[in-house]
């Protein structure tokens, strides 16, 4: 699929309540399951995002701790230097990076004109409610070769903070050094044009599709200890309301990775939550039906390398992606419990875009499938679709309708059917567990190298994963 192009895909999950009996969580148990249809999917640089769907209870945990970062104003003062020197592409980039990762707001709008100060002041105030403490651009595409005195020229830039959901590289983490920040950065268009005193001013500024948060209005945000949650202003309850059930799902999905590789890829998630159906229709616009949606995760670009450019930050022309935010809509937020489940699915793919950043998703079956496998070892307090779980309903009830082993072209199911394409796909991994193949190595090859699971298991060791082998083993076990 093209980068940019959009198609549109049915994507539902719901589950029991998984809690009911776990002692160390607190949860109040609703009386029956609700299913809500999660409608969206979006392709962002040629790869395709999915929405996910759970449901459950409604009690919430411990507020988190708000982010309050104040930052001046710039004021109107001229820039210093007076335009003594002359222009540089390599000597305005650099001033701009050297703003950016000392999160110097004056130094910065030193050089920004009005035509662009508006938008950029908008993203610098976002990025403080964020928690900014460093930042960088790259240019994306056009140049300042040649520009002189009176001269303009526009440009395509990478522009992101380092916020307190920008995660840190692990060693585990493939394409970036350990300590590295993977920075998330967004495609703008701007105009630079030079004084006629040499002094270099970005004086045009436009967002690019699809739409982010922090372009769109104010943002406040609150933090816990692996989690940045962050809401429009206008929505800011929803930081007190929800904002502290998403650390032990957090830490659970990073504890996991940890104990299976040695270390977590990443230590941090960046999470924005809305229950407004107009907004959440037009976050990174995941398509029309988003009113419905439970949430979905985006993985952003990382800058090119650039003039100035902080060293922490992870830079390459050869990976596309730095970190991710998840997005959780109106019906992710139904209920305490759809909002955790749905936490543990979406922030596993929030680490494997960090794992390992490839430029493509490769099969919906291996990453959905093993979102959902994970997904399903919380909800079932580490076990995979139990007897009496919902998902060990689905896959009986899929079974009998006479569905086999899963492909991506059951993702393409409408309606409720689309239950299906999950549960199948991450019974894959159960079987692939329950043989003795390590299913951390088989999603990691999987993902990697574009190879089906089957043709994977044959590289691992222990027996091979056969379409046969899971339909006799799904079927004596759920049929």
């Amino acid at each position: 699929m093209l980068p940019g192009e959009k198609t549109q895909v049915r994507d539902t999950m719901t589950g029991e309540d998984p809690e009911a009996t776990r002692p160390s969580r607190r949860r109040n148990v609703v009386g029956a399951v609700v299913a809500v249809l999660a409608v969206a999917a979006v392709v962002l640089g040629g790869l395709r995002y999915l929405p996910v769907l759970l449901s459950g209870s409604t009690q919430t945990g411990p507020v988190p701790t708000p982010v309050v970062t104040h930052v001046p104003p710039p004021t109107s003062s001229p820039p210093a230097g007076g335009g003594d020197a002359p222009f540089t592409p390599t000597g305005f980039l650099n001033t701009l990076n050297r703003a950016l990762a000392d999160a110097d707001r004056q130094a910065f709008f030193d050089h920004v004109g009005p035509g662009a100060a508006d938008g950029l002041n908008l993203w610098w105030d976002n990025m403080a409610a964020l928690g900014m403490s460093g930042g960088g651009l790259s240019v994306e595409s056009g140049t300042l070769e040649g520009l002189g005195p009176g001269g303009s020229a526009d440009l395509t830039i990478r522009l992101g903070a380092i916020t307190l959901g920008t995660p840190r590289a692990e060693e585990t983490t493939d394409h970036a050094a350990a300590g590295d920040y993977l920075l998330a950065a967004a495609e703008y268009e701007i105009t630079v044009s030079v004084t006629a005193g040499g002094e270099g001013q970005i004086t045009g500024w436009h967002t690019t599709e699809p739409v982010k948060p922090w372009d769109e209005g104010p943002l406040r945000a609150t933090r816990t200890d692996h989690v940045l949650v962050v809401a429009a202003e206008a929505e800011a309850d929803l930081l007190e309301e929800h904002g502290g059930e998403l650390e032990e799902p957090a830490d659970w999905v990073l504890q996991r990775y940890a104990e299976a590789i040695g270390a977590a890829p990443v230590d941090r998630f960046t999470v924005f939550l809305t229950a407004d159906e107009d907004r959440a229709g037009t976050w990174f616009n995941t398509g029309g039906s988003n009113e419905e949606l439970a949430g979905f995760t985006i993985p952003l670009l990382r800058p090119g390398p650039a003039p100035g450019l902080d060293p922490r930050i992870a830079s390459s022309t050869s990976t596309p992606w730095g970190s991710t935010v998840v997005t959780v809509g109106p019906a992710g937020l139904a209920s305490t419990e759809a909002l955790r489940s749905l936490a543990a699915h979406e922030l596993t793919h929030a680490v494997d875009f960090a794992w390992l950043p490839v430029s493509e998703e490769r099969s919906r079956v291996v990453s959905e499938g093993w979102a959902e496998y994970t997904q399903e070892l919380w909800d079932s307090h580490g076990s995979f679709a139990p007897p009496g779980s919902w998902r060990a309903e689905r896959i009986a009830e899929c079974l009998a309708d006479g569905w086999g082993y899963p492909s991506d072209e059951d993702f393409d199911t409408p309606g409720e059917e689309i239950f299906c394409a999950y549960a199948l796909s991450a019974s894959v991994y159960g079987y692939a567990a329950e043989i003795g193949v390590d299913p951390f190595e088989l999603a990691r090859r999987a993902r990697s190298s574009g190879a089906s699971l089957a043709e994977v298991s044959r590289q691992l060791d222990g027996p091979a994963l056969t379409e046969d082998g899971w339909s006799a083993w799904v079927g004596s076990t759920y049929g």
